[in-house]
């Protein structure tokens, strides 16, 4: 496995430097708390990564990993404790597909906050709650000013899906395939219906 790290209070710069499990759990440890902050593993070329590890805040790490290159990403905010038990997994396993509690992003249509919010107001409209009600601001991918998310029937949303556990140390279940994932362009107006499960649950490693 190959990583490249940008550490920039302590000016480190590492590009396309194999690292054995032990280092790279040693390197995010000890990463520094700062906003550019990164950490990407990947086979070949770092374009083509398995996955990035960027810091947001405190004990707070976004992880993306691709699907399909530049179109779906599986993303989600982890702990630093639960980062390092998903590298053990890209270190230890290929069957990376069923990490559990991660949103498949059209990343060149939302990002994962809106996601995020997308799946709140899909919660609250299950309850018979108006999500227009309590509409958040969040900001788009571009980085402009923030824009309201309101509930829009038609929205091309891309269907997420979790498990409800309370156990940090489950991240992945071997028994569930990967769903295929729909053309995020296509729009359905059809709303799911299921009960929506809890985000913090992991696999079992």
């Amino acid at each position: 496995m190959k990583i490249s790290i940008t550490d920039i209070p302590k000016e480190i710069n590492i590009k396309d430097q194999k690292m054995s499990l032990e280092e790279v759990l040693h390197t995010i440890n000890t990463t520094s708390a700062h906003k550019d902050s990164k950490l990407i593993l990947f086979r070949e070329t770092e374009e083509e990564y398995l996955a990035k590890f960027n810091w947001i805040s405190k004990n707070k790490w976004k992880v993306d990993y691709p699907i399909r290159l530049q179109e779906i990403h599986k993303q989600r905010y982890l702990s630093l404790k639960q980062c390092l038990q998903v590298i053990e997994i890209f270190y230890s396993s290929n069957d990376v597909y069923n990490l559990k509690g991660f949103y498949d992003v059209p990343i060149n249509h939302f990002t994962l906050d809106e996601m995020i919010e997308f799946k709140k107001e899909d919660e609250m409209m299950l309850r018979g709650q108006d999500p227009d009600q309590n509409s958040n601001t969040v900001t788009n991918k571009r980085g402009s000013k923030p824009k309201e998310i309101t509930k829009v029937k038609s929205r091309s949303v891309v269907s997420t899906k979790s498990t409800s556990s309370s156990n940090e140390k489950e991240l992945m279940s071997k028994s569930e395939p990967t769903k295929s994932i729909p053309d995020p362009i296509k729009r359905s107006s059809k709303t799911n219906t299921s009960k929506p499960k809890d985000d913090n649950s992991f696999f079992t490693i």
